[in-house]
């Protein structure tokens, strides 16, 4: 995965280390074969993005998407039903983009900023008779934050500089796993994660 020609993979994850707001993209390509060498050797696919640049005109937009469980079915088999027969979860996804020009036909500007807010709850159903007692509905929760802005300066009529910065962070508390009994670890066992992504490209003039 690149995007506007720099990798933004992480070794050994297996897929991109950085994600982007929907609302930064101008354009993406696909490819599954005949890869050209700047793609390198990959045994899937790749991904080659393009973020939005700003332009003579000062535009902007902004955005909100809310999903919660009274909007969703239950989810799963429905095999806990009895025990949480109304899991609690919330989704709040909102963002803002401005874009213009920082000198008309010369120099332009681009930002997004996106926030995902989602709260949910994790059933903890022991299956033991000794431990039942300490099942039970838990919250967990996860935030992220992306930003990307972005610079051009057109140095020719065929000649284009631009620089851009994106960051992702990403706040989340919740289980990694079943335990050796197939069941949801209790919260002490649950793990607080928090990091941060960020990737910078100045590419040269072309």
């Amino acid at each position: 995965m690149t995007v506007d020609g720099g990798s933004v993979m992480q070794i050994g994850n297996g897929g991109s280390a950085l994600g982007f707001s929907q609302e930064v993209v101008q354009e993406f390509q696909i490819s599954i074969v005949n890869f050209d060498p700047s793609t390198g050797v990959t045994a899937s696919g790749s991904v080659n993005i393009v973020t939005r640049s700003g332009s003579n005109q000062l535009h902007g937009s902004g955005f909100f998407f809310f999903r919660d469980h009274n909007l969703s079915a239950y989810p799963g088999s429905g095999s806990d039903r009895a025990f949480n027969p109304d899991p609690f979860f919330q989704r709040r996804q909102f963002g803002v983009t401005a874009g213009g020009p920082i000198q008309r036909g010369t120099a332009f500007f681009f930002g997004t900023w996106e926030r995902n807010e989602q709260r949910g709850v994790v059933s903890t159903k022991l299956g033991t008779d000794e431990f039942a007692p300490l099942s039970g509905i838990f919250p967990t929760r996860t935030y992220v934050n992306q930003f990307s802005g972005r610079a051009d300066v057109q140095l020719k009529d065929q000649h284009l500089a631009f620089f851009r910065y994106s960051q992702e962070d990403i706040s989340s508390y919740g289980p990694t796993g079943l335990t050796a009994a197939g069941a949801q670890a209790l919260p002490s066992a649950w793990r607080r994660q928090a990091s941060i992504w960020w990737w910078s490209t100045t590419p040269a003039p072309g």
